[in-house]
């Protein structure tokens, strides 16, 4: 089966893709014609599924040789991105290029580019881009990314960019979740991301070693910052902008700083005859007047250029005046203060908006994520999204608003900052207050939309909402829409997480609580543990500020929930005793059933199957009284897995029955495939094959009707085992490798492990040992991760299992459920 059938075959299947032959591949990779041969004829194994990075493992690639058959693979594959497989199951990761787009028009700053290209003879360079007397709106930014763009071709592995927000008047962003983005967008599942920051630098660090990667720090407030994002090899360059000297940054890593002062006369003139055109040289003298009017600061001068280029018939001088006297009593009161003058500046290209727009621009200061669309501002604003998009065009083209992408646009934090100096001043309080309340309620009722599209089923979980308020636009989708409400939630996610710690820090503690609530079926789905986890602390302390002991405890089963993803069992428990302890006191039975449900999880992972199951009964008396009908479903199911996994098929059978008549009773389609594909394993090991099997399929069909990728995974693991246990493996392995595949792409850890244990002796019945061994070693890690007591069955299989193909004992894997 490792021959064309198997590893050898899918691993042709990628270099015909790649459309490299044998000896291109060889070429470029430095792997013998010979090896390469020998791998797709099966002579070299290759032992289990995974990404492009490990299957340059299994060839030993490792340094520039691996970057080449990583990249050229890659490169030859156009529409294989992050989430795409190819024929073998495994991961085809593109090469991240995450740089944002340069500026159109870059004049000048001849030396500072010379100083950073020296920056390139050192290995493992870092470059500080910084401002004299901190300025903001210098360029920094700007000469950052020219440069980058200039030198991307030198690091054929990727550019990374992130902006840190070091400055932003709201939460800066950690390093921790710098990290996360970094490893996803390097290929790692969300699932493995490590919760620790130093555990995440780590994994950083090894994914790096051996590549050519530039890496573009933007915006850093300190030095904290930055270390953990410093990668460990010499390939890498890594290019910082900050208003700081990050004097810690060059004393102890020897980083190399480059102060940037404003332009220079020649340059900022050069700049606005570039941007102006013909007209700008008719008329020197008020184009250098022009300049050192916005103080030969790039920002401004943009902004000024985009004014003078939207009258074109009023001369050049004329507008120079203009502004000279604009705003004279705050340059009076500064003394020629710089940020006063740029303020003027800002205040000059408001001049030609209409109010509604002068307005919008003030209002889209106060949100808090790093980018918007039209119907955010649309909420803001109290206006239809039509309006708002009219709105954000002439904002864009006014230079006060920034592209980010399709459809999407950001505010340079000067901007920001002087916008919310005009909220206070032309809003108010109260209308503060009302515009942020509207895109709270916006982005709530999004969401739920969006989740009632991917998860109709999970509807009863999430938070129950009254209608939207006035004035705020409503985006729905229809039912076939699944990829566009996944595309919506993935781009707003930043947004999301922002928007979250605004209302804990700002006193909108319901919404606080309610949009992880609401997305949160969609972040364990996705594996954004990451960004998960960051929202529920969020809404644990404003649960908490606001005396909502309900709403904390929900928040902190969530947050435990994750942290069970994660295999951190103690702080899992930790968080489940405590709602278990907050739910109780507030009597909020419901919650506390919940709370017991989940606590019972983290015992049948660490093999107490006895005090688990006496949380489950006390969980299903509650649910009970409660008349809660899914509630008594999902315990059911829970105990009677238990008592299978126990040996105990009687009462098994009792609980799986009854808890498939009740889910059909209440008409929850997710809840009787759960308890059909435990009622099939359980038919299993009972050898009543025929039954298991019907049981199974019939779980699968409404799992991949409902689109619910992790119930199709586990009946497709029991499904696998037991086509093996009725002497079918070749069926078994089909089954059970796509089983390994959806739980590697959407980072279910537990499932993957279980997938590829079975797989293993999957293999082994097929007689062969080696692709058995591989896969055991990659379940006995994750098991050990988890604290699974199935890693000691793994371990027992690779001892009598050391280099012959013996007789295979029939193991079951773990069943613990996932928490609810």
């Amino acid at each position: 089966m490792t021959g064309r059938d198997g590893f050898g075959g899918r691993l042709r299947a990628c270099r015909v893709a790649a459309g490299l032959s044998q000896e291109e591949l060889s070429a470029g990779s430095g792997v013998s014609v010979r090896a390469i041969s020998d791998l797709e004829r099966g002579k070299t194994r290759w032992p289990h599924p995974g990404s492009v990075h490990r299957l340059a493992d299994a060839l030993e690639l490792t340094g520039s040789p691996r970057v080449d058959f990583i990249g050229a693979v890659s490169r030859r594959l156009p529409d294989a991105g992050p989430d795409q497989t190819g024929a073998a199951g495994a991961r085809l990761v593109v090469v991240p290029r995450q740089l944002p787009p340069a500026v159109p028009v870059f004049v000048g700053r001849r030396s500072e580019l010379a100083s950073l290209s020296r920056v390139l003879t050192r290995p493992g360079g870092i470059a500080v881009i910084t401002a004299i007397g901190g300025t903001a709106g210098v360029g920094k930014t700007a000469l950052a990314v020219h440069w980058a763009h200039r030198i991307a071709a030198d690091y054929p592995d990727g550019q990374l960019y992130v902006n840190l927000r070091g400055y932003d008047m709201d939460e800066p962003m950690p390093a921790t979740d710098a990290l996360a983005g970094f490893l996803r967008a390097l290929g790692m599942p969300g699932g493995d991301i490590p919760a620790d920051v130093t555990e995440r630098a780590a994994a950083y660090r090894s994914l790096l070693a051996g590549k050519r990667i530039l890496v573009l720090l933007d915006n850093v407030g300190d030095v904290s910052q930055v270390r953990p994002l410093l990668p460990g090899g010499p390939g890498c360059l890594v290019l910082v902008t900050s208003r700081d000297a990050l004097t810690g940054l060059v004393a102890r890593d020897g980083a190399r700083r480059l102060d940037l002062d404003l332009l220079s006369p020649d340059d900022a003139t050069g700049l606005l005859r570039e941007l102006i055109g013909e007209r700008a040289y008719a008329d020197p003298a008020a184009v250098e007047a022009l300049a050192e009017r916005c103080s030969r600061l790039p920002l401004a001068l943009r902004i000024a250029a985009e004014r003078v280029a939207a009258h074109p018939d009023t001369a050049i001088a004329g507008l120079v005046d203009e502004l000279t006297g604009l705003r004279r009593l705050d340059l009076m009161d500064a003394g020629g203060d710089l940020s006063t003058s740029v303020r003027s500046v800002f205040s000059w290209s408001r001049e030609r908006l209409d109010a509604g727009t002068d307005r919008a621009f003030r209002l889209i200061g106060l949100h808090p994520g790093p980018d918007l669309d039209q119907y955010a501002v649309a909420a803001l604003t109290g206006t239809t999204p039509a309006q708002a998009g009219q709105m954000v065009d002439r904002l864009a083209g006014a230079h006060l608003l920034q592209r980010t992408g399709a459809g999407r646009y950001s505010m340079h934090d000067l901007l920001r900052g002087y916008a919310r100096e005009l909220v206070a001043e032309c809003e108010g309080e109260a209308g503060e207050r009302a515009a942020m309340s509207r895109v709270l309620d916006f982005y709530l009722h999004a969401c739920a939309s969006a989740m009632n599209v991917l998860f109709p089923a999970y509807g009863y979980s999430r938070p129950r909402l009254d209608a939207p308020g006035l004035g705020v636009p409503v985006l729905g989708w229809a039912e076939g829409e699944r990829q566009a409400c996944t595309d919506w939630l993935d781009a707003e996610l930043a947004s999301l997480v922002a928007v979250t710690a605004r209302a804990a820090a700002a006193g909108w503690p319901a919404y606080a609580w309610r949009l992880p609530a609401t997305i949160f079926r969609h972040l364990q789905a996705g594996a954004r543990n990451a960004e998960a986890a960051l929202m529920l602390r969020h809404a644990v302390r404003a649960a908490h500020a606001a005396g909502d002991q309900a709403a904390e405890a929900s928040a902190l089963t969530n947050l435990g929930n994750i942290k069970w993803l994660w295999g951190q069992n103690k702080e899992a428990i930790e968080h489940c005793e405590e709602a278990l302890a907050l739910s109780r006191a507030c009597g909020d039975r419901e919650q506390q059933a919940r709370a017991l449900n989940n606590r019972a999880i983290i015992d049948i992972r660490e093999g107490r199957y006895d005090q688990a199951s006496r949380r489950l009964r006390d969980s299903l008396t509650l649910f009970r009284e409660l008349g809660d009908l899914l509630g008594q479903a999902r315990v059911l199911i829970t105990l009677g897995a238990i008592d299978a996994c126990l040996g105990r098929p009687g009462s098994a059978d009792v609980l799986l029955r009854e808890s498939l008549a009740i889910s059909r009773r209440a008409g929850d389609v997710v809840r009787e495939a759960e308890a059909l594909g435990e009622i099939g394993v359980l038919a299993s090991k009972c050898r009543r094959y025929e039954q298991a099997e019907r049981c199974q399929r019939q779980a699968l069909a409404i799992f991949r009707d409902q689109g619910l990728m992790d119930g199709e995974t586990d009946v497709l693991i029991g499904l696998g085992g037991t086509l093996l246990a009725a002497g079918r493996p070749e069926q078994a392995i089909v089954h059970l490798r796509r089983a390994l595949r959806f739980a590697s792409t959407s980072d279910y850890a537990d499932m993957r492990a279980r997938a590829a244990h079975r797989l293993g002796s999957a293999y082994l019945a097929m007689d062969d040992l080696g692709e058995a061994r591989g896969l055991w070693e990659e379940a006995l890690a994750i098991y050990t991760r988890l604290g699974t007591p199935s890693a000691q069955e793994v371990r027992d299989l690779l001892a009598a299992h050391p280099g012959d193909c013996g007789s295979q004992p029939i193991t079951d894997a773990d069943a613990a459920r996932q928490p609810s």
